[in-house]
């Protein structure tokens, strides 16, 4: 039978398969829950906000303050001090709390948000905070102890920035983007020692957990909040330093709090290793838990490696990033992992940039006539590939105090066409309405064949074995309609969504669909062929 389902697969992975699927193999199928009744809804606005594909910015520099965005913030004392002492130090408290309060006074405009929404076409953004943003007690026996007076202001700020992008559909990733000990020497990682003793510090470990449980606790009411990042650019080697350990244990404590909330996490600059440990979760059991998305970051402007390639190298190089993740989503959608027990893989890129080093510019012979050209094709190519291979992307930056920000700066670099949406996120309202009509007469077709080619191939695959088709037609069916429903969320706004979160959609969708046992995997092969169907019907 397995080297019959092996063949099977080889069929199903071929050019000439249908969207039918064989179960993985190694599917111990007695651990699954009982059954249960489906507790499927139509997708709502928070699961839509949260698993659809996203396009977006960070919004860096205004809780985490860093010295080459925002420079007249820092005195030239803080070369060898820290921001808040320098400045203390220069200015005295009073002016020091002014100064701060005023840059973290409405960072984002009435206008800026039309513009995000009507010009850039963004879906979401992602909020860098640090520890010493909550609440005073977050601080103390920390760094930040004395000068909590200056923080007391921050958390109502970013609840109110919460707020006011809730009012316009507007996603927040919350990124704890510095941590107790810092993830990583950087002084924007929450340390200015230059030393990360976030891992090798259990205190630290724990205050950073207890912040964490303190953000899920605190936004769970809050409809856009689309997840909350544990860590931001971890060490290298954090791995071997007990990262992922720290990352069950602080999942396990979030579960018991809100199971639903996805879980972002620093790849440590390993991708391949944080998607190994992802597909290990196995959602069926205790250590299934939350949704969990990786982060991971692209920058081609700091390695030496990078540094030594052309403009032009490195472009084409852009174009075969994430092949593995690639081939991964292409055996999911033909196997049927997920119901077998592993892990989502979600993943989305955090920061990335237009920015390249001036060594990789001085390859370029005719440089002034050619690099707004090159530097639009990286920006595009960058932005084709996340599309494609990922859940969404966020550039750095939004603000700097030197706007537009150049190759660092998302207003110039969207306005210029450098960086840009998906197709689909433009279309108008008249075109969405019109391939909706279009696509639901299509609907019993499509759904027919689909049935009628997965039943037929395992009729003559395995003759006289029982399977449970009905399923592979029940998932179907669910799946073309989460299709139309995070497209058709689109009738209200200029552009359409999709699911980008699509392996947390199908975890979640086969936790609610009440179906257990060993062919579970014709439910989530069905349900993902919906999907299919729905957007190629719609031109996604």
């Amino acid at each position: 039978m397995k080297k019959l389902l092996q063949r099977a697969k080889s069929h199903i992975l071929s050019d000439s398969s249908t969207d039918t699927d064989t179960p993985p193999t190694n599917t111990p199928h007695q651990s699954y829950p009982t059954s249960h009744h489906s507790t499927i809804r139509p997708p709502t606005a928070r699961d839509i906000i949260r698993y659809r594909q996203h396009f977006g910015t960070n919004l860096g520099g205004i809780y985490v303050l860093e010295k080459w965005l925002f420079p007249s913030l820092f005195p030239d004392s803080c070369k060898a001090t820290p921001l808040v002492l320098a400045s203390i130090q220069t200015h005295g408290i009073p002016q020091t709390l002014s100064t701060l309060s005023a840059h973290r006074s409405n960072p984002l405009t009435p206008s800026d948000l039309t513009w995000f929404l009507h010009t850039a076409h963004g879906t979401s953004i992602r909020l860098p905070i640090g520890y010493f943003s909550l609440p005073a007690q977050f601080s103390t026996q920390t760094p930040f102890a004395p000068f909590t007076e200056l923080y007391t202001p921050v958390w109502p700020s970013i609840l109110s920035i919460i707020r006011l992008l809730h009012t316009y559909q507007i996603g927040i990733l919350i990124d704890l983007h510095s941590l107790p000990g810092g993830a990583n020497p950087s002084p924007h990682s929450g340390t200015s020692s230059s030393t990360a003793s976030l891992w090798n510090n259990p205190q630290n470990l724990t205050l950073a957990k207890s912040a964490l449980l303190f953000l899920v606790s605190e936004l769970r009411s809050e409809e856009n909040i689309i997840g909350i990042q544990l860590c931001n650019e971890a060490l290298h080697g954090a791995a071997e330093m007990g990262m992922y350990s720290w990352y069950e244990d602080v999942l396990s404590s979030v579960n018991e709090i809100d199971p639903s909330i996805p879980i972002y996490i620093s790849d440590a600059w390993d991708l391949a290793e944080a998607v190994k440990w992802c597909r290990g979760r196995d959602w069926r059991g205790k250590e299934g838990g939350n949704p969990v998305v990786i982060d991971t970051h692209r920058y081609y402007t700091f390695s030496e490696e990078d540094r030594n390639r052309s403009p032009q190298e490195i472009i084409s190089s852009v174009a075969c990033e994430f092949g593995e993740l690639e081939k991964l989503r292409e055996k999911r959608a033909a196997g049927g992992e997920i119901a077998g027990g592993e892990g989502e893989v979600d993943v989305i890129v955090g920061e990335y940039s237009c920015v390249l080093d001036t060594k990789s510019w001085s390859r370029v012979p005719d440089l002034e006539e050619s690099k707004a050209g090159l530097v639009r094709q990286f920006g595009q190519t960058q932005c084709e590939k996340f599309e494609k291979a990922t859940a969404g992307a966020y550039f750095w930056t939004w603000k700097m105090q030197w706007m537009d920000g150049g190759e660092w700066g998302f207003v110039e670099q969207v306005e210029r066409g450098n960086v840009r949406a998906p197709g689909y996120m433009l279309w108008e309202e008249e075109v969405i309405k019109g391939k909706l009509e279009q696509v639901r007469g299509r609907r019993r077709e499509e759904g027919e064949r689909a049935k009628g080619g997965h039943e037929e191939f395992w009729m003559r695959r395995c003759p006289g074995k029982a399977f449970r088709h009905e399923w592979f037609g029940e998932g179907w069916e669910r799946g073309w309609e989460d299709g139309e429903g995070f497209f058709g969320e689109g009738v209200r706004r200029k552009g359409v969504d999709r699911i980008g979160c699509l392996e947390g959609w199908v975890r979640k969708r086969l936790e609610e669909c009440g179906e257990r046992g060993e062919f579970l995997w014709e439910w989530e092969q069905g349900f993902r062929a919906g999907v299919k169907a729905f957007e190629k019907c719609v031109g996604l």
